[in-house]
């Protein structure tokens, strides 16, 4: 039998509490893909500090963060258009390797 849950309460509030509770999610959540999902949905920058080894300072809607539809699919697929908002993001780049000739 698993022992009584303890509660502890916050005086937390407003946006205070929100980033505690983002913060708290980021760490059960640790290395499973859900740090991304989150800055783009709650639209907050990604910035590390001093204190990482990666240190990015990224603005929420980086076309980096976005999977875009490859550039070769525009060449090769003539259904796609890339001027009716398929990648609406600008960022897109051709590989040398991908030029059709």
């Amino acid at each position: 039998m698993l022992p009584p849950l303890s509660l502890s309460f916050t005086a937390l509030s407003g946006i205070d509490l929100i980033d505690e509770i983002l913060h708290e999610r980021r760490r059960e959540l640790y290395a499973e893909g859900h740090l991304l999902f989150d800055l783009i949905r709650t639209q907050r920058d990604m910035v590390r500090g001093d204190d990482h080894p990666l240190k990015v300072n990224r603005v929420w809607n980086d076309y980096k963060n976005f999977f875009q539809i490859p550039q070769r699919e525009f060449i090769y697929n003539t259904a796609l258009s890339p001027t009716n908002d398929q990648n609406p993001l600008s960022g897109t780049t051709i590989p040398s390797n991908m030029v059709k000739n």
